[in-house]
């Protein structure tokens, strides 16, 4: 048998993803952007991210930029608002330890 046509978004290391690279990655399935973008990599090239960055914003890991959120907004007719939610909560959570370890 085949593959489904859209794997659920996972990561290797975190398990669940984030809601808001999940809706990027249902937009891009379902075929939301424009005919030049139709997968990762391609929007990556419009974001123009290298993949190591695009990968550490889809993992939540790094921030994403005003401008960013704005072209995947525009281009993928996505809302952007929670993009950095994840980012938010980790570095929280470290702030936390840290305060707790003093």
């Amino acid at each position: 048998t085949s593959p489904p046509a859209h794997w659920p978004a996972r990561s290797r290391r975190t398990g669940p993803t984030a809601p808001f690279p999940d809706r990027i990655r249902e937009a891009i399935a379902a075929g939301a952007g424009p005919p030049g973008i139709t997968t990762l990599k391609q929007l990556a090239e419009m974001l123009q991210l290298n993949n190591v960055t695009f990968g550490e914003r889809m993992r939540g890991r790094t921030a994403w930029t005003a401008d960013e959120r704005e072209r995947i907004s525009s281009t993928l007719g996505i809302e952007t608002s929670d993009a950095n939610l994840q980012v938010e909560q980790l570095r929280a959570e470290r702030r936390t330890r840290r305060e707790e370890g003093e």
